[in-house]
């Protein structure tokens, strides 16, 4: 567009000099008439040039509305929810205690098989008698056998803590020496094998 304005005023200069200035015209071969008619015939496209320039419609770049950035899903986070709320005053915490005991006693399965480098079947067994680590609490978390320990019992009510949270930290943390690989398993469900999870299945306790 700026070189068409370019273009338009040097036509009209160029149009008012042939116009007016004859003597400069007559450098070149033409005739009055016609050195008149090319003048006037610039003049006019210069005018015309300049006023479409001038009406011509201004629009503003509309950048549009800047990217959001996703929020990326932490590791755990949904875990550590379902944690929170399990130990809550919500109605639901119980259907969720279950739920997350499950996911811990998956892991915990997968873990010993790694460990002991046995079967599925037998490191269900193992967590199942709570024979799979050597804390107490863990075990007692996972096995309907045990029993936690007095001390720490009176100790956690004491402090006022959940013994339900209790157990799944002792729990993640005895699958953590067993085999560091698998605590992040508790992130996702999924991540357990499907052997470990049916037969986790078979030895479901709800302990308080």
């Amino acid at each position: 567009m700026r070189l068409r304005v370019a273009v338009g005023v040097a036509t009209v200069l160029a149009g008012f000099i042939l116009l007016f200035d004859h003597g400069l015209a007559g450098t070149i071969a033409f005739s009055t008439v016609a050195v008149t008619l090319v003048g006037a015939f610039a003049v006019v496209q210069g005018l015309r040039y300049a006023n479409a320039r001038r009406r011509a419609e201004r629009r503003s770049l509309d950048p549009g509305e800047p990217e959001r950035r996703v929020q990326a899903v932490v590791p755990g986070t949904e875990f550590d929810s379902d944690l929170t709320r399990a130990i809550g005053t919500s109605p639901r915490r119980y259907g969720l205690r279950k739920r997350l005991r499950e996911r811990v006693r998956a892991v915990a399965i997968t873990a010993t098989a790694r460990e002991r480098n046995c079967s599925t079947a037998r490191a269900a067994d193992l967590v199942a008698t709570g024979e799979w680590t050597d804390d107490p609490v863990a075990a007692a978390f996972l096995s309907p056998e045990r029993t936690a320990p007095i001390g720490h019992r009176i100790r956690t009510r004491l402090l006022g803590r959940s013994t339900f949270r209790a157990g799944v930290e002792a729990s993640m943390a005895a699958i953590q020496r067993a085999d560091p690989l698998d605590t992040g398993s508790l992130a996702d469900p999924e991540a357990t094998t499907d052997g470990a999870e049916a037969d986790a299945g078979k030895h479901t306790t709800e302990a308080g």
